[in-house]
């Protein structure tokens, strides 16, 4: 091995070892919502569950089957994050064979590692049990195996075959990016057929696997796509355009990338085809979250990469100098980027333990989930001590509702979580591990006027009697279940109790149940009305 294909291997290792240290940070952080659910609804599943419930967005097959087989471990629960974090390190080094069989040149594949390795999407996602990081790995093995084909026909072949099989089976909107990528391919090597015949009957095989794929599971398919966004205008294309570029790509990537469309137009347009066959597909079958489009930012990190090299050979007498400058400016970009506001739950539960327990706490409504979750059985006590009666004497109640806004998001009887915006003027209120806004709760012991926001405690009463209040509170008014997931069934001697904690706007008084509310259970129900802190009495 000469001394420049030395460097070049020893830079790829560098490279990964730059990848695999990024993604350790958080990796042993507090679960997520959708790794909770992933992980209680299909770790006891069986096989048949798990490949074929595939209408809720939380279920993502190979990762779902690979949080199956981690979880029996014996290990901590973060054990789930095993293989989308080996995912995401080995995504690196096939984003290098990816751009080099691309563009032929070992510059532009370092430049395409070093971008990959910290995009923070790709660096988040490898962190989190969920099936993103898997669909990345895949796709690259896919186009990896579509360039190496011609050179090693097995080897590419089963790259192809292999790609398209377990993208596919993580997330079914790999159809796009695989119909996307290998039709670029296939363009790019239309003169060069007789030498790909190998490759074009692996991609045909492939595309026979992903429609036959996509054609049984095509009702859960199509009931998964009632979760996206419809796009109705060319305002929602354009916000969809934005939110997807700006929450995916620092700027540092659309610097390159930019750049390689400016200087090498004709050897990047795969990427604008990429993005034109995605943003089709959002129009046609709704839009998703941005965390969606991962493999489109590292495509566009890849063509970075192309673009960086290009840069550096147009300029060849202080080619050292700008990548000098250029590496210290895009790793600080990218970590500005990377160091987005995520919740760290066990500081969260360390922080409310430390609040006067007149201080009621209303999360989002799916924040309560890894809250409780992650600090059980602590979390739910705090609950129960956060709606229980104060002692004579003690100060106010007040409440402290997490949001920037002050508006309360709850969930509604049939499980879908809604945001009510408060008038009334709340105190910001920065801790530790939380931002909120602060009010005050003035006690009542009749009806609220119409349209007051008020806060209702139902305490621990055996379930028939407690939902029986919780549908006296609900009738005739907009009423939000609050911290859903803290409020958990509590059983003691063979009698399974319920608490409640609700909210909402208040309906007008003689279509309400408020006397029945307030006095069927004397002592275990309390009402509030949410006024300005400091106002309450």
């Amino acid at each position: 091995m000469n001394r420049r294909k030395k460097r070049f291997c020893l830079l790829i290792l560098g490279l990964t070892g730059l990848a695999a240290l990024f993604r350790l940070f958080r990796l042993d952080a507090a679960l997520e919502y959708d790794e909770i659910w992933t992980l209680e609804n299909y770790a006891s599943a069986s096989l048949k569950v798990i490949f074929t419930e595939l209408a809720l967005p939380n279920n993502h097959p190979l990762n779902s089957l690979a949080v199956k087989l981690t979880a029996f471990s014996g290990g901590a629960p973060q054990w789930i994050r095993l293989v989308p974090f080996l995912a995401g390190v080995l995504a690196v080094p096939l984003a290098g064979a990816a751009a080099f069989g691309l563009w032929k040149r070992r510059s532009a594949a370092l430049w395409s590692m070093f971008f990959v390795a910290v995009l923070p999407q790709a660096v988040l996602y490898s962190q989190q049990a969920r099936g993103y990081s898997l669909q990345l790995f895949f796709l690259l093995v896919f186009t990896a195996g579509l360039f190496a084909a011609r050179r090693r026909p097995v080897a590419g072949c089963a790259g192809i075959l292999l790609g398209a099989a377990g993208a596919m089976l993580t997330l079914p909107t790999s159809a796009f990016y695989l119909a996307a990528i290998g039709s670029a391919g296939l363009y790019r090597c239309r003169k060069d057929y007789r030498n790909r015949l190998p490759a074009a009957f692996s991609l045909a095989a492939a595309g026979a696997g992903s429609l036959i794929w996509v054609l049984v599971n095509l009702k859960s398919f199509e009931a998964n796509r009632s979760w996206g966004s419809p796009i109705d205008s060319f305002g929602d294309l354009f916000s969809f355009l934005i939110d997807t570029a700006g929450q995916n790509l620092p700027y540092p990537v659309l610097f390159g990338a930019l750049t390689a469309l400016l200087l090498g137009f004709r050897r990047s347009r795969p990427l604008l085809w990429l993005w034109g066959c995605l943003t089709v597909s959002a129009v046609a079958f709704n839009a998703g979250p941005p965390r969606t489009y991962l493999p489109l930012a590292a495509a566009t990190a890849l063509t970075a990469g192309y673009g960086i090299d290009l840069l550096l050979r147009r300029f060849p007498g202080g080619r050292k100098y700008l990548a000098a400058c250029f590496v210290p400016a895009a790793l600080a970009a990218l970590a500005a980027a990377y160091r987005q506001p995520y919740p760290d739950w066990y500081a969260i539960h360390r922080t409310i333990r430390e609040l006067p327990p007149e201080i009621t706490v209303v999360f989002p409504a799916n924040d309560s989930n890894p809250l409780a979750w992650n600090n059980a059985p602590e979390s739910y006590r705090e609950q129960l001590r956060r709606i229980a009666p104060l002692p004579p004497g003690h100060a106010e109640r007040k409440l402290l509702v997490v949001s920037r806004d002050g508006s309360m998001t709850g969930s509604t009887s049939s499980g879908a979580e809604t945001k009510i915006p408060l008038s009334v003027p709340g105190i910001p209120v920065e801790l530790d591990a939380m931002h909120g806004m602060l009010y005050g709760l003035e006690e009542l012991d009749g009806p609220p006027a119409a349209g007051t926001p008020f806060l209702a405690f139902i305490r621990p009463l055996p379930e028939p009697e407690a939902k029986k209040l919780l549908r006296i509170l609900s009738a005739g008014q907009e009423c939000l279940f609050l911290n859903f997931w803290l409020c958990t069934p509590v059983t003691e001697n063979d009698i399974l109790y319920r608490y409640y904690l609700a909210g909402g706007i208040a309906g007008e008084p003689e279509k309400t149940g408020w006397d029945a509310f307030l006095h069927e259970k004397p002592g275990a129900t309390a009402l509030y009305r949410i006024v300005p802190a400091g106002k309450s009495r």
